[in-house]
């Protein structure tokens, strides 16, 4: 108790309070004060003392709150979302048991907000939307996600936390996770086990607060094309130098991906971060204007960020060049992402520059995928299960295709057989021009 509860109640400088107006929050707020009001309510005898401590979880909850975004979107990634929106429930589930239900902010927006981003943010299990830090893959946590939308009233969520049980097989071995989790996981093992499960695979979302969109050809399957897009800014929590990145899935399985972190060292968070090779925009789905990548912070960001979708077609547009530095010479460049629905996935640039230097422009893909050129103007990508075709004017630009071996454990979890970039030297770049690339479906295996 002396080593936590006290300095708890002692102190309010430790960063992540929030109390410290200069220091941004992130999912140690919710996390941290988890524990601690957990603690509070074991440990302390005083109920005068333990209603100041419960208040001051409260307030400092408060001030994670007030500056997410409303749009409920996580710029961790989902596999961050387990210690941010799953936190926050634990400590409103928490804060509702010990009082008899009094204490209940369940009909928030906000707070349906972030629980709903779990499902949007899924691909296909056990893929994710990994854009920063983010995991590729993950279980999540399916009694959370189950009994998170139980309060909020969300069917979608709650039966997505029961598909998540079963296809875990949860039950059948020893809960994981803290203690406190373990014993809900078990309160909550027959109800779980015998609630209305369905995987959550809807149509298409749009986070304008975080600029994140994803849609799919058709909701409720994982066949065909899945795609997500981001515009955002290169301060993000976890952040990657990745405005304008997309991945790609079809039949559920990646084929342009966003490859992740690898294992964390001392480096990742030093100011060296960006020298580690998967935190450059030349290593996600992005150009490289006048030999230059993006850069990272705040300034760096995304414009005219738009999202539409219909039954047919799907399509998000960013202008990304506020993502470079001046010296990159660029004014306007528009990527544009579009999918029309059960039939392609079209890649398209608009760009205009101020200057043109000797050093390539290139618009670079990382795939998961076996990439071969087969023809001028087409290669395939052959993965799990597909092989499809991208196809490109051969007169515009040229493609190198380079095989990355991955030798870091945690990228290897991910993309066991290695990564290829492809790498498209813009031909003959003038000041104003365009760019297309179309993926269409070859064949299924």
């Amino acid at each position: 108790m002396n080593k936590a509860i006290i300095p708890y109640y002692e102190r309010d400088d430790f960063w992540w309070m929030g109390f410290d107006t200069s220091r941004i929050v992130n999912n140690w707020n919710p996390w941290t004060n988890h524990n601690m009001l957990t603690a509070i309510l074991i440990m302390e005898d005083d109920q005068a003392r333990k209603l100041q401590g419960v208040q001051k979880v409260i307030r400092s909850l408060d001030v994670f709150l007030n500056l997410y975004p409303a749009d409920g979107g996580c710029d961790e990634g989902p596999s961050y979302w387990g210690r941010a929106g799953a936190s926050l429930y634990q400590n409103l589930d928490l804060l509702k048991l010990a009082t008899k239900g009094q204490f209940n902010v369940f009909e928030e927006p906000l707070i349906g907000n972030m629980g709903s981003y779990i499902y949007k943010a899924y691909i296909s299990y056990p893929y994710f939307i990994n854009f920063a830090d983010a995991d590729a893959t993950t279980g999540s946590r399916p009694q959370i996600i189950y009994s998170y939308g139980k309060d909020i009233q969300d069917p979608v969520m709650q039966k997505f936390g029961a598909y998540l049980a079963k296809k875990q097989d949860w039950g059948a071995e020893v809960p994981t996770g803290k203690i406190d989790e373990q014993l809900m996981q078990l309160l909550l093992l027959d109800e779980i086990g015998n609630a209305p499960a369905a995987n959550a695979l809807i149509g298409d979302f749009w986070l304008p607060d975080i600029e994140v969109a994803g849609a799919r050809d058709k909701a409720g399957s994982a066949e065909g094309f899945f795609f997500a897009a981001k515009g955002g800014h290169n301060n993000e929590s976890h952040n990657h130098n990745d405005v304008g990145t997309c991945v790609l899935y079809f039949d559920g399985k990646p084929c342009l991906i966003d490859i992740g972190r690898e294992n964390y060292v001392a480096l990742t968070f030093s100011s060296r971060r960006y020298e580690i090779w998967t935190m450059q925009s030349q290593y996600h789905n992005l150009p490289k204007i006048n030999g230059i990548e993006q850069m990272q912070g705040r300034q760096y960001e995304a414009k005219n960020t738009m999202f539409s979708a219909d039954a047919n077609k799907v399509v998000f547009s960013t202008d990304i060049s506020g993502a470079y530095i001046k010296d990159a010479g660029v004014e306007k460049w528009v990527r544009n992402y579009r999918l029309d629905r059960g039939k392609k996935f079209t890649i398209s640039d608009q760009y205009a520059l101020r200057e043109i230097h000797n050093d390539p422009s290139t618009i670079n893909f990382v795939s998961s995928c076996k990439v071969t050129e087969i023809a001028p103007g087409v290669l395939s990508l052959a993965g799990d299960g597909f092989i499809l075709e991208m196809k490109y004017n051969s007169k515009s630009v040229s493609p190198l295709i380079e095989f990355n071996e991955v030798t870091d454990t945690m990228l290897k979890s991910y993309w066991p057989d290695g990564i290829t970039r492809i790498v498209f030297s813009i031909k003959d770049l003038g000041l104003n021009g365009k760019n297309q690339i179309e993926i269409t479906e070859l064949k299924r295996n």
